[in-house]
């Protein structure tokens, strides 16, 4: 599950140090409030818990492993991988936008997966419509390139997490953009929306040389249909 967490500003959260790029795990229960790697699905909610102060850093996050409250505005699990510092100016903006998502009802609250272009979707990478089905009151099993997949959940690479957006700041803005967002000055720069298949495509392009293999290795793996959403070929 992507999210967002808020951290001191030396990178502690309850007296434990964290570092961008690494993965953290706990033998401990994952409990709300209590214990475990804590969470948030929108930005906007991490300041429920913690003052809204820009000394604080501010991280894209995923949690894995067992998570719980994955519906409520804080979720917590025992794995956490920290993927990314958000910088103050670009956490405002996201604050107020919907996250990686092109197609309808997937830029609101409505919304509960990631990077998808159809519409009404709860999966994630999805290009359909309406992946959850119609009025079913059985949960289906989850769908890895259109097949079925029963076993466990596989690792997301890094590359997967992209932006359909990228905070360009003030000084690196052309006049145009500068006339066109006149909140610049204020925020230090604006969040600039990417095309979806570039955005894929590039990150894909920045991608190592194990999170290809990682991407390889996910169920039902489809090189044709990987291309057809990425933009990006995998040989």
């Amino acid at each position: 599950m992507k999210a967002y967490k808020v951290f001191n500003p030396n990178w502690t959260c309850r007296d434990f140090k964290f570092e961008v790029g690494k993965t953290y795990e706990t033998e401990k229960e994952p409990k709300i409030c209590s214990s475990g790697f804590h969470a948030c699905k929108k930005v906007a909610d991490c300041f429920s818990y913690y003052d809204f102060d820009s000394k604080n850093k501010v991280a894209e996050v995923e949690l894995f492993g067992t998570v719980f409250g994955k519906d409520n505005d804080k979720s917590c699990s025992n794995k956490i991988r920290i993927i990314r510092e958000v910088s103050w100016g670009e956490m405002l903006a996201l604050a107020n936008t919907g996250d990686r998502n092109t197609g309808h009802s997937n830029t609101g609250d409505s919304n509960t997966g990631h990077s998808n272009t159809g519409d009404s979707n709860t999966g994630d990478w999805n290009t359909g419509d309406w992946n959850t089905g119609n009025f079913c009151v059985k949960t289906p099993q989850k769908l890895w390139f259109d097949k079925e997949y029963k076993g466990k959940d596989p690792i997301i690479p890094n590359c997967l997490y992209f932006n359909l957006t990228v905070w360009i700041y003030d000084d690196d803005m052309t006049e145009k953009e500068k006339s066109e967002n006149e909140n610049y000055k204020t925020l230090g720069g604006y969040l600039k929306k990417l095309d979806y298949k570039e955005a894929f495509k590039a990150s894909m392009k920045n991608a190592t040389k194990d999170e290809i293999k990682q991407v390889k290795a996910l169920p039902n793996f489809n090189a044709s249909k990987f291309y057809k959403i990425s933009g990006f070929r995998i040989k």
